[in-house]
């Protein structure tokens, strides 16, 4: 549930965004021609996309470039409401505030063969202090112009292309590039995450209804019995050959919760969980 939003337009567009909201939430996003950095000023979450997927904690941030995402930001023990902030990038925004002298570090000869979309940045000083300042216009909106808008979105780029970190260098070369990727090896990747249909879709880009039929298709069953059939088999193999706890294995194998990831191990396997480990001892 979304409790306050606020945005600043360049261009017509929104550039800068901050949202207070409870969680669990989980939005999905794509960014067909524009990339996107999100900092979490209160809150930790899972973000997933294509075939990666990363924690965020409070301080720390992601460059996501072209593509699509789910993030699924999650409860904390205090009860406290998650606010991130956000700014966009693209093409159009990028070529008017530079009058068409793009940097080089923005758009670069060099192809790099890594399939990265996008990278969290760890807590930083530097960034914690730009954020801070972009709160500061955000509470005091009445100093906010266009002028001042540029400036913010010039200094966060030079910033992050002078952190230590070569893969963020190498998303800023390629921020508006999509990556291809396949079908099959998204579903493979995200197979074990607590992702259902709905954000499954959303990472492929891809209609629920068309979801379903390509994934049929490719992989011969529906994807909800698909899934949680193969959630099961990695289940079952966990109970008989570690010794993990059985609440870490549900939610290792994507259940969200024990209820269900009992009721349906038990339907599958004539057995609870805990009696098929006894069994298989």
């Amino acid at each position: 549930m979304i409790l306050k939003y606020e945005d600043y337009k360049l261009y017509n567009k929104s550039v800068f965004e901050r949202v207070v909201f409870k969680p669990p939430f989980k939005p999905s996003v794509t960014y067909d021609d524009e990339a996107c950095f999100i900092y979490s000023n209160l809150g930790n979450g899972i973000s997933y996309g294509g075939i990666e997927k990363d924690t965020v904690k409070s301080k720390e941030s992601i460059l996501m470039k072209c593509g699509s995402f789910v993030n699924h930001w999650q409860s904390s023990e205090d009860g406290k409401p998650c606010e991130i902030i956000a700014i966009h990038f693209t093409p159009d925004i990028i070529k008017s505030i530079y009058k068409d002298e793009i940097p080089s570090f923005l758009y670069s000869k060099k192809q790099s063969n890594k399939k990265k979309i996008f990278k969290k940045i760890s807590q930083s000083t530097i960034i914690d202090e730009f954020i801070k300042g972009l709160i500061f216009y955000f509470d005091n909106p009445h100093l906010i112009n266009k002028d001042l808008l540029i400036l913010k979105i010039k200094e966060l780029l030079l910033l992050l292309y002078n952190t230590n970190y070569a893969v963020i260098r190498d998303l800023l070369h390629s921020l508006f590039t999509p990556v291809e990727l396949t079908f099959k090896s998204i579903i493979q990747t995200h197979l074990y995450d607590n992702l259902d249909s709905n954000d499954l879709a959303a990472l492929t880009n891809t209609s629920l209804s068309t979801f379903k039929r390509k994934f049929k298709t490719i992989f011969g069953e529906p994807p909800v019995k698909y899934i949680r059939d193969k959630r099961l088999e990695k289940s079952s193999e966990l109970l008989k050959l570690s010794n993990l706890r059985i609440t870490e294995i549900c939610f290792d194998c994507g259940f969200n919760s024990i209820n269900s990831f009992t009721r349906a191990f038990t339907k599958k396997y004539g057995k609870s969980p805990s009696e098929f480990r006894d069994n298989s001892n």
